[in-house]
Order: C-alpha cells, then sequence, then structure tokens
C-alpha cells in the first residue's frame, strides 16, 4: 500500500514536511520563494520543489496530493511586526491558495499561521473556497508546547477535510522545559554575557533554581525581558525580519552564561539533530524562527491519517 502523499506551500525549511514524514507520509511537492531557504529544504526533504513565487505556480501542474498544507507568510499579521496590517500581497496569496485548493481538492487541508490571521480577510477567502467545495473546517488556536514542543509558540491551525469529519487532536502533553530540552547541549555551549539592565531584570527567583533562560535580541532596556526557568517552554522563537537578525537567547547557569547557538534553537522547535542547517547563522535562524514545529505537526497529522 502506497504512502499517502503531502505538499507544502510556503514551505520554508520543511518544518511541516519533517512532520508529515514522521506521520508516515511522503512529501510530493513544496513551493518555497527564497532560493537559499529553499536549498536548505531540498537537502533534507525529498521531493519535487519549485522554487518560485506562489502567485506564478499553476496548480494544474501540481500531482492532486492527499493532504495540502499552507503557512502563508505572516510578516503583516506578526505581533513582531510595529507596521502590521494585512496588505494586497496577503490577499493575493490567500487567494492563490484557494486556487490551489479549488484545483487539487485533496482529501485534507492544513493551514498554520499567527493568531491574528483568524481574523484577516485573507483567511475567510480560503475558508469560503473549503465550505463551497464541501469541506468541513475546524480551526483554534494551539501551543505547541501542548504537543510536546519545549516552546510556549501558539499558532492558528485549521483542518479541513472533505467528505469527512474533523478528527479529534490529541490530548494535551506535559510541558517539557527548555532546559531538558538542550541538556545534553548547554555546558558546551560559547561564553556570553548580560547587561547590567538584564541582570536588574532576572527574577530573584534565579538564586533558588538552577538555569535560566534570558531573552538576548538587542532589546532596549525599557523593554520587558523574557525569561524562562529551567522547567518552562521557551517563549516563542521569531525570526526578526533583517537579515542577520534571528530570536538570540541566553542560558544563565550556576556559574556560567552562554549563547544558544543554531543547534539548540533547532531543537527548541523541535527540528530533528540530523537537519542539515546552511552554516549561515542569519538564514537557519530565520528558517527556525518562521518554521511550523515539526514535532506538533506530525502529531496533528498523525490525528488526521488515523
Amino acid at each position: 500500500m502506497s504512502k499517502k502523499t503531502f505538499t507544502a506551500l510556503f514551505a520554508g525549511g520543511g518544518g511541516a514536511d519533517l512532520g508529515a514524514i514522521a506521520a508516515g507520509l511522503e512529501p510530493c511537492e513544496s513551493v518555497e520563494y527564497d532560493p537559499a531557504i529553499a536549498e536548505v529544504h531540498k537537502a533534507n526533504i525529498n521531493g519535487k520543489m519549485h522554487v518560485a513565487n506562489i502567485l506564478d505556480c499553476d496548480p494544474y501542474r501540481f500531482e492532486k496530493p492527499d493532504i495540502l498544507h499552507a503557512s502563508p507568510v505572516c510578516k503583516q499579521f506578526s505581533t513582531a511586526n510595529a507596521n502590521k496590517g494585512e496588505a494586497q500581497l496577503d490577499i493575493d496569496c490567500a487567494r492563490k491558495v484557494a486556487e490551489f485548493i479549488q484545483v487539487l481538492q485533496p482529501k485534507h487541508f492544513t493551514l498554520e499561521n499567527v493568531e491574528a490571521y483568524r481574523k484577516s480577510k485573507s483567511f475567510h477567502l480560503i475558508v469560503e473556497m473549503l465550505h463551497k467545495l464541501g469541506y468541513f473546517c475546524n480551526w483554534q488556536v494551539l501551543n505547541a508546547a501542548d504537543f510536546g514542543v519545549p516552546q510556549s509558540r501558539r499558532r492558528l491551525i485549521l483542518i479541513a477535510v472533505k467528505d469527512g469529519f474533523i478528527p479529534s487532536l490529541p490530548p494535551k502533553e506535559k510541558h517539557i522545559g527548555w532546559y531538558e530540552a538542550i541538556a545534553d547541549k548547554v555546558h558546551d555551549l560559547p561564553d556570553s554575557q548580560l547587561a547590567e539592565w538584564q541582570w536588574k531584570r532576572i527574577p530573584k527567583m534565579f538564586n533558588s533554581i538552577n538555569a535560566i533562560l534570558i531573552e538576548n535580541t538587542g532589546a532596549r532596556s525599557d523593554r520587558e525581558l523574557q525569561t524562562r526557568a529551567a522547567d518552562e517552554p521557551c517563549w516563542t522563537l521569531r525570526a526578526m525580519g533583517q537579515d542577520g537578525h534571528y530570536h538570540r537567547a541566553n542560558a544563565v547557569l550556576n556559574t556560567r552564561i552562554v549563547a544558544l547557538d543554531i543547534a539548540c534553537l533547532a531543537r527548541l522547535q523541535s527540528f530533528p539533530d540530523n537537519y542539515q542547517w546552511s552554516g549561515k547563522k542569519s538564514l537557519d535562524g530565520k528558517i527556525i524562527g518562521n518554521s511550523v514545529p515539526p514535532l506538533m505537526y506530525q502529531k496533528i497529522l498523525q490525528s488526521i491519517i488515523q
């Protein structure tokens, strides 16, 4: 019996594809507009990669997959964007996603995006097409930490089924702390340091715990500083939007301050250790920050195909 197939639009580095593979699916085709990101994807994921602007893609040239997934660009809706607001590009991309659904009509369709996307015209254009074609749809905001990912990452997840019922998601899991996720790596990390204002923001409870994670994004001293105790999931990792900028973090241990590297950030996003990164921190950090957590999507897809 052949494996069910999976196609990803706005594929990025393949977080959703990795989840599909772990769930027993076979990646069929992917679309990614950034050539550098597409190269990293191709180094890790089998299947045909279309390096193209999705607006230029003809869905009639794609094979019909069992599951079609889309993670439309979320920059305009992200809480990290001070100038956020729906743009014409967002609407155009949503119309193209709707066209893919109409042409391919897969058994299942899934979508992932930031919370604010659910209130957009873009999202409702996609939902209208699904309803028009007879799909049963359900969407809700889910936290990746509830699926075993050591990161608090709330995302809008839509699941649509053609001629069937929406499956039940797996029960919530106990949250995994950031320290447990990278414990075998953290003591070999390079030394780092904190600014004086960061020291002042560290919770007083630090004296009674073994380690604490501290945001290091160049934040001003008048901004709230994100910290996490060792037994708490990391905060939401983000791509910061400019080349060379990604969500960095320091870990304060009993005797040292260390800077988390790409391998640690990848673990916090549930990427497998054998994933082949480019070696360029800015590019790899961008992929991690924009990715679907593979473990979260594995468990969602397993609930769909069972």
